[in-house]
């Protein structure tokens, strides 16, 4: 007689019945059908929240996620599933998760919504672009940040820095990662924010931690005031974009929103000042912001950002008095840009070669290159895959440094240099 071919069964199977027919015992074949009943009844089941087919998912109620989620009254709307499920919302949920306190780094469910916010506006100072690896190529594009910035938290979160708006600031991510989780210096006004709450673990995603903390009405409420973003799926070429620094100048300009948005006022007045001394001059405007990052990272041990507006706020009431104001304030620039260059990353003005190697570090794709004519630069502008060259001013010749360190003693000796 035939015995059971299921697994190590032994019973013998009878001929001519339901269950000899497939090979299986009378126990065996109880069970086969029980699983090609439900099997049957998996095929018609739908999801109770969207009506979608659960024959694809172990889920007997959703067919996602999302759906639980919406189904269960835990997320009101799509556009929250949309902006829970996105990239920033992730980065945000390992943030938090990375910080010691965990929940205890934020004051609300509205610090995550400034998180995200942050996140938008990086976006928007990025310029990214998703571009073919090669001609012919037939993979996902993926997109590429032109100015490698990042969020960056002034007092480390690792070491248990507020994940509030006023503890991140969006800066170059070259600073940042040579930064690492060191504590900046406390003294000078730039010392970041600790959280001073208590460490709240949770399980699960950032929402169900939320939403444990300060109750669904609170968390949905917040959320909904985020713009959920439009999705990049790598099916679409996004050319690079860019007019050339020389119209966007991006990172001073990203220093001066960010330190209007934290709040320091006389910096910013005296960046937006300087800026109108320099339009001939944008590399040095540039140049300038990397160190202004610098110091704003590290809490500014030498007093730089202060420095910066004490020469140039009296330089602007001593200006009507100076023959030839913007040559000499000029020379001036070049003078504080050689001296910090140098003490924070050892490059050299005087070698164009140098400082243009050093600016490019800050882009996925060349900005600038060394030109044959002196005291010149060429800069590049990227338009429809095109890309365009024009040369702006750099160099400050050696005879205009006299009448610069003149100026400088003009505007005060007390001025350390």
């Amino acid at each position: 007689m035939t015995q059971c071919d299921r697994g190590n069964c032994k019973n013998d199977i009878l001929r001519r019945t339901a269950s000899g027919n497939v090979g299986l015992c009378e126990e065996h074949y109880q069970k086969f059908m029980f699983n090609q009943q439900n099997k049957e009844k998996k095929l018609l089941s739908i999801c109770q929240y969207c009506g979608c087919s659960l024959a694809e998912t172990r889920n007997e109620k959703y067919c996602s996620t999302g759906c639980r989620q919406k189904g269960s009254r835990k997320i009101p709307s799509d556009s929250v599933v949309s902006i829970l499920s996105s990239s920033y919302s992730q980065h945000i949920d390992e943030t938090i998760k990375r910080n010691p306190l965990s929940l205890g780094s934020i004051t609300g469910p509205g610090d995550v919504v400034d998180f995200h916010q942050l996140y938008q506006i990086k976006a928007r100072h990025q310029r990214s672009y998703a571009i073919p690896a090669y001609e012919g190529y037939q993979g996902k594009l993926k997109l590429v940040a032109l100015l490698c910035i990042e969020i960056c938290h002034m007092y480390p979160n690792g070491k248990g820095g507020a994940n509030i708006a006023g503890n991140l600031i969006i800066a170059p991510e070259l600073l940042n990662r040579r930064n690492r989780d060191v504590v900046p210096y406390q003294a000078h006004g730039f010392g970041g924010i600790k959280s001073i709450g208590e460490d709240i673990s949770f399980s699960g995603s950032l929402y169900e931690g939320l939403v444990e903390r300060f109750g669904s009405v609170a968390v949905n409420n917040s959320l909904a005031k985020i713009t959920p973003v439009k999705r990049f799926h790598g099916n679409t070429v996004r050319e690079i974009d860019f007019s050339g620094i020389e119209q966007l100048l991006p990172l001073f300009t990203l220093l001066h929103e960010e330190l209007w948005r934290l709040g320091y006022r006389k910096i910013t007045e005296c960046l937006a000042a300087i800026r109108q001394l320099y339009p001939y001059y944008p590399l040095y405007l540039e140049l300038l912001a990397v160190i202004g990052f610098h110091a704003v990272l590290s809490g500014d041990p030498d007093r730089f950002m202060e420095l910066l507006c004490r020469v140039f706020n009296k330089y602007f009431g001593f200006s009507s008095r100076i023959s030839g104001p913007h040559k000499r304030c000029a020379g001036l620039m070049y003078l504080l840009l050689r001296k910090y260059l140098r003490r924070y990353f050892s490059v050299k003005i005087e070698s164009n070669e140098a400082v243009v190697a050093f600016y490019n570090k800050f882009y996925s794709q060349e900005i600038v290159s060394v030109s044959p004519v002196k005291d010149l630069v060429i800069c590049y502008q990227y338009s429809r895959g095109v890309r365009r060259s024009t040369s702006t001013f750099f160099y400050i010749s050696p005879q205009d440094k006299d009448n610069s360190i003149e100026l400088w003693h003009l505007i005060g000796g007390d001025l350390p240099f």
